[in-house]
């Protein structure tokens, strides 16, 4: 009988542990749409109190909207310290937008700041969720190289056929600009 208890107690502990996550995750789903919605009226003010709210609870989206917010001056100071720790913090939380910035920001990083082996493997991870700018961006590295990643047209065409099956053309991305 006592290790029938036992293990009822560690189901339901087991049980509730996860529901800390779903309350977090509703209140930062919340938190999240309302910031938004204050954010598309151009109330930063408002916007920056509900994103820091779901910052507060670990919400990736919450971190890089404060980035943008930190980095554009939109409702605070432009404070490029603060952005560059709101990103770091939602790159840590594995947001796909975030990693294909820092990525980019540390190949592309005039002087010695870059790490482009970093930087790769930031842009393979945001890849691996399917985020089409991190797609564009392993391409144009692939196609072209850079200081440190060969070129290697197989890697390219890999990343074609990948944009290809998310509808994208680079081709027609490349004469945009």
């Amino acid at each position: 009988m006592k290790y029938l208890y036992n293990f009822g107690f560690i189901v339901l502990v087991t049980l509730f542990s996860g529901c800390s996550g779903v309350v977090n995750s509703i209140k930062n789903s919340y938190y999240n749409d309302s910031a938004y919605s204050y954010y598309e009226k151009k109330d930063y003010k408002n916007a920056l109190i509900f994103y820091n709210k779901a910052a507060q609870n670990g919400d990736a989206h919450a971190f890089f909207k404060l980035y943008v917010m930190y980095s554009e001056g939109e409702g605070v100071e432009k404070n490029m310290v603060m952005a560059n720790k709101m990103l770091e913090k939602s790159v840590m939380l594995k947001y796909p937008a975030a990693q294909t910035i820092l990525g980019n920001n540390l190949i592309f990083a005039d002087g010695s700041s870059g790490d482009e082996e970093k930087g790769l493997f930031l842009l393979k991870e945001a890849s691996a969720a399917e985020y089409v700018p991190a797609y564009i961006l392993l391409y144009t590295i692939y196609k072209k190289g850079t200081k440190s990643i060969k070129k290697d047209e197989n890697k390219a065409k890999q990343y074609d056929r990948l944009l290809k099956a998310h509808g994208f053309d680079i081709r027609n991305i490349n004469q945009e600009k």
